[in-house]
């Protein structure tokens, strides 16, 4: 654990600890909600793995909140397992065989993160939609403790819809009350797929806590999403489920280092002239995340769809490490 202040100010913070997922696309929003936070005078603990919070370290724009000890980092240490040496206690650069062996991990670091709640006793646990049981603990030490879902309102109130706990993707009748937002056949048969081989290579009792998050949050569940846009989605969400939802907006990176700015926009320079030349609202932009990796047949799917389009885009491709664009 990272040494803490003894500055009496911490004591005097509404202390929260942040928990999320091993991803650095599920940290990223936790990260921006514990500077929102932090600015709000909330002492903030965020939560993770040695490999995660090196990483979490380089990053500039968090200097301010590690210099007053506003935001402090607090490392939890897995279980070993040969296969799963700690720079792969991370999803980024994870080998896709071993993923559930890290779900597996994490799921066993339980003990260790007992000990955190123990030894921090914090106010609150705002925790991630994979660790049911950060929950449960938390609940041992009277803590209160909220599920934070980052994504969009329209996918949870979909999801959790037809919880797959009790239906399975295969059951799914078209009865969802928002008629747009469906699965096609061959994509049903691909989740069910999916959550059969997701459920012969994880035990039991670690899938239950991979799906039942929503389930043992206290009273509310935060939703990185405007209601402005997506109010319907919400309601539904909460209506369905019987939580209050409240939407924590889209937490866009705060960028406080404006000669970082200046290099960035330098370096992407070329799409900026690219899109002041075309008409507003008419570039779409595609990406699946830094740590998805489109096979050459989705590749060639997605590059045909987009010619059809006829539409003016700009398309994010990125490959594993060792691989380069074919």
């Amino acid at each position: 654990m990272e040494q803490t202040s003894n500055d009496e100010s911490n004591t005097r913070r509404f202390r929260v600890l942040m928990f999320p997922w091993l991803a650095h696309g599920h940290m990223s929003p936790f990260l921006e909600l514990s500077k929102r936070l932090a600015k709000n005078n909330f002492q903030i603990y965020f939560c993770s793995t040695e490999i995660n919070l090196s990483f979490i370290k380089k990053d500039r724009n968090l200097d301010e909140y590690f210099s007053d000890h506003s935001i402090e980092l607090v490392q939890l240490d897995l279980p070993h397992f040969p296969e799963l040496p700690p720079h792969y206690h991370t999803t980024r650069n994870l080998p896709l065989h071993l993923n559930p062996t890290l779900h597996v991990a994490f799921y066993m670091g339980r003990t260790n993160f007992q000990n955190i709640l123990n030894i921090l006793q914090p106010d609150l646990l705002i925790y991630d939609m994979f660790q049911a049981w950060a929950s449960e603990l938390a609940s041992m030490f009277h803590i209160p403790a909220v599920l934070f879902l980052g994504g969009g309102a329209v996918f949870w109130s979909w999801y959790y819809f037809y919880d797959i706990n009790n239906k399975g993707y295969s059951d799914i009748d078209g009865t969802y009350p928002f008629p747009a937002i469906f699965l096609r056949d061959y994509e049903i048969k691909k989740m069910a797929a999916f959550l059969q081989e997701l459920k012969k290579n994880v035990p039991e009792e670690v899938v239950l806590s991979m799906t039942k998050g929503f389930e043992v949050s206290s009273d509310i569940v935060l939703l990185k999403a405007c209601r402005e846009i997506q109010g319907k989605y919400i309601d539904h969400l909460s209506s369905s489920r019987g939580k209050k939802v409240l939407a924590v907006g889209p937490l866009i990176e705060l960028k406080h280092d404006g000669t970082k700015m200046e290099e960035e926009t330098e370096n992407s320079s070329h799409i900026i002239e690219f899109l002041n030349g075309r008409e507003e609202s008419s570039v779409v932009y595609v990406c699946f995340g830094s740590e998805y990796f489109l096979s050459e047949e989705e590749r060639e799917e997605m590059a045909y769809g987009l010619e059809l389009s006829n539409a003016n885009f700009v398309w994010v491709v990125r490959f594993p490490v060792g691989h380069h664009c074919p």
